[in-house]
């Protein structure tokens, strides 16, 4: 406890002198104890203190005896080197001031508790018992006016001066409360197994962080370890194992981060795996898509090979090339046709028919026999021309009985044979005139 004064009062029990002096709590600590009277002693003393206050307040008053609160305990905040003969004084000077009769003094320094590192810590402290009636009048003399707080301010400065120490701070600013040794005591206790309990939570932090941090030896153990369980299992290539190594160049702080890195890493690898399996099943698929078409073919190329023997398909080969060459000779040939021949054939079949319409009119009209005659030769010699131009047209008959050209050839067949047939009866007539 700290060196500060404090007095408090609360009203007593008859047990309590018997814990002041020769009953000990279960929160004692075992070191000094000293009183004035044992519990026993105390209390016939006390009860021989309150009969004769009686007797005195009926002497003085001719009253019975009428007051109920008298009896009070006060704990006193002690120092370390505090003696029974200081609160001998102190309870001298209550007597002369206030009248009360204190019956029995205790110093306790065998309370208080055990800390953390297992050391005693003292709780320095005094009881002191009184009865609060007037020796001499048996009145009561703890009444209100001397409870209320100014008066009890008051108590405390004298306390603190009568046992030269240090005043403790008021009450009106500190907001404290005091606390009985027992409460004290095991608030102290549940401090201290709070404290254990934390301590023991930090140890046990501190385990873990030593089990699971990873130094930079640990850290190449681990990786060559799982290089090791690599090689047994086979199958790994030279960049995996590369990235594998690169852990060692990574700033892990404890053994989970690199497992959860290793296992990152190993995922990785099946993802990559598992897309090698995938490609080199759908290459397979295809190779075997490829040899079964292959076979296909040769067993068609032999199926073929059965029904037409190669001489035979050879000669049909050649046939065919053969063909292919004459279809682009005739091509030329109708070319030729539609772009020379044709056009020349039109062309004298329209002259021709202009001189026969001209010298048709001119036999018809003119009315001398020698360009009657000549008219006639004119008529003869057309003719003629027109029957060259025919058989010269024949010429090109087997060429139109292709299309386009077939319906061309009729209709141009069949006006040059009608143009004959009028030249002919031109030439009649003009030779009868």
């Amino acid at each position: 406890m700290s060196q500060i004064s404090s007095i408090n009062f609360k009203k007593s029990k008859d047990f309590q002198v018997f814990h002041n002096s020769t009953i000990r709590p279960n929160y004692a600590i075992g070191n000094e104890l000293s009183y004035t009277l044992t519990g026993k002693q105390a209390l016939n003393l006390k009860n021989q203190i309150i009969e004769n206050a009686k007797e005195a307040y009926t002497k003085h008053t001719g009253q019975r005896f009428k007051a109920t609160s008298y009896e009070w305990s006060a704990v006193v905040n002690i120092k370390p080197d505090s003696t029974m003969q200081d609160l001998e004084k102190l309870a001298n000077h209550f007597q002369n001031k206030y009248g009360f009769q204190c019956y029995q003094i205790a110093i306790h320094r065998d309370e208080g508790h055990i800390d953390e590192n297992g050391n005693k810590v003292i709780n320095h402290h005094a009881h002191m018992e009184f009865v609060t009636l007037d020796k001499n009048t048996g009145k009561s003399l703890f009444r209100a006016d001397l409870q209320r707080p100014k008066a009890l301010r008051q108590m405390q400065n004298e306390v603190a001066e009568i046992l030269q120490m240090q005043r403790g701070i008021d009450k009106r600013i500190s907001k404290r409360e005091r606390i009985e040794p027992r409460k004290y005591a095991q608030m102290k206790e549940n401090e201290k197994e709070n404290i254990k309990a934390l301590k023991d939570e930090l140890a046990e932090k501190e385990s873990e962080i030593k089990e699971n941090y990873i130094s930079k030896k640990d850290l190449k153990q681990k990786i060559e370890q799982e290089r090791k369980a690599w090689i047994a299992e086979q199958g790994h290539t030279k960049e995996e194992y590369a990235e594998l190594r690169a852990l060692n160049d990574k700033n892990y702080k404890t053994i989970q981060e690199l497992e959860n890195a290793i296992q990152e890493l190993k995922s990785k690898l099946a993802e990559k795996e598992k897309e090698n399996k995938e490609q080199k099943e759908a290459l397979n698929n295809e190779k075997s898509k490829t040899s079964t078409l292959t076979s296909q073919i040769n067993d068609f190329n032999q199926k073929q090979g059965d029904i037409i023997p190669k001489k035979e398909f050879d000669d049909l080969k050649a046939n065919y090339d053969a063909n292919l060459i004459e279809n682009e000779n005739l091509k030329a040939k109708v070319d030729l046709l539609e772009n020379f021949i044709t056009p020349i054939v039109a062309s004298n079949l329209e002259n021709c028919q202009n001189n026969i319409e001209n010298n048709k009119f001119n036999a018809e009209n003119n009315t001398k026999g020698q360009a009657r005659c000549d008219c006639v030769n004119e008529v003869i010699k057309n003719n003629e021309t027109m029957k060259e131009l025919m058989e010269k047209f024949s010429f090109c008959e087997r060429y139109f009985s292709f299309e386009p050209f077939k319906e061309l050839y009729e209709k141009t067949k069949e006006w040059i044979a009608e143009k004959c047939r009028k030249w002919d009866l031109t030439r009649d007539r003009g030779m009868s005139r």
